[in-house]
């Protein structure tokens, strides 16, 4: 394989990864209601599904919502930088030209990295605002839903993540 084609399939996959964050985390996309408007799952400001996992109660929610806006305008505008950049790696090695290639591709995975430092940065604030109960069933969540080949059994009934180098 190829340099250039490992690097943009390299790419892809942390295009792809980051949507399955996204994904997990409740933020799926808009979708059209009956009236055919459009309108964010659960029908309100905030998809149930993680603060529903997590126990929250009303002020909960309003904290989790606060913190939560940022995350999804940022991924909207990742979502077209990251389309723009991938549009154009395409064009670019279509057209032959590896250098144009790999500075799209540089610049897809760089804006990757950023929008995954800011999902990371948020799951952390919102840790500090949970109360232990709630950050433990967060940290259970994470482990089941993102990351079960390391330490989540993929079931519901997760344990945290141990660091790395512990078993």
């Amino acid at each position: 394989m190829s340099p250039l084609v490992f690097r943009f399939v390299l790419g892809a996959s942390l295009a792809f990864n980051a949507a399955v964050v996204v994904t997990h985390l409740g933020f799926p996309p808009e979708r059209a209601s009956a009236s055919g408007e459009r309108a964010r799952p659960g029908g309100g400001p905030l998809s149930p599904r993680l603060a529903d996992r997590l126990g929250l109660d009303a002020a909960g929610r309003e904290r989790l919502e606060r913190l939560r806006a940022p995350v999804v305008a940022e991924r909207a505008a990742f979502a077209e930088e990251a389309a723009a950049a991938r549009a154009e790696m395409i064009g670019a090695i279509a057209a032959g030209d590896a250098v144009a290639a790999e500075a799209a591709r540089t610049r897809l995975v760089d804006r990757q990295v950023t929008f995954q430092q800011g999902v990371v940065r948020y799951l952390a604030a919102l840790g500090a605002t949970l109360a232990p109960a709630e950050r433990e069933r967060l940290h259970a969540y994470l482990g089941d839903a993102l990351f079960p080949g390391l330490g989540g059994t993929g079931h519901g009934a997760a344990t945290p993540c141990a660091p790395p180098g512990e078993p």
